[in-house]
């Protein structure tokens, strides 16, 4: 898998139950040109392990909803390309997910937040 410097393809998905659509999110990303993918709405609890919601080629960095439903934020990043965490907290029900990636001699910030609305 090659990494190209000069451009970089980012995608984003609100996917309300990252686990339950697993499968048609790697065929998307499998079709797609994508080398970052970021995803809100993954409902992932600590119960799912990473390999459960595994893309292939691709590494992943999660902050998992707090509340029994709803919320959770993930970057999905090609294996060929370096991310460094910043953040991944809870800010007051909003939910932080913040690396960042090196490239060429740029230096770009990925910030993914949610936030949780209670629902009646």
């Amino acid at each position: 898998m090659e990494c190209d410097s000069s451009c970089v393809n980012f995608g984003f998905l609100n996917v309300r139950c990252l686990f339950c659509h697993i499968d048609k999110v790697r065929i998307f990303v499998s079709c797609s040109n994508l080398d970052v993918f970021c995803v809100v709405e993954t409902w992932l609890t600590s119960k799912i392990n990473d390999q459960s919601i595994a893309l292939n080629g691709f590494n992943v960095l999660r902050n998992d909803g707090t509340h029994k439903r709803g919320g959770g934020v993930c970057i999905y990043y090609k294996k060929c390309y370096k991310l460094k965490l910043v953040d991944s907290s809870n800010y007051n029900k909003t939910e932080v997910l913040m690396a960042e990636m090196k490239v060429s001699s740029m230096t770009i910030l990925i910030v993914e937040n949610q936030t949780i609305h209670q629902l009646q």
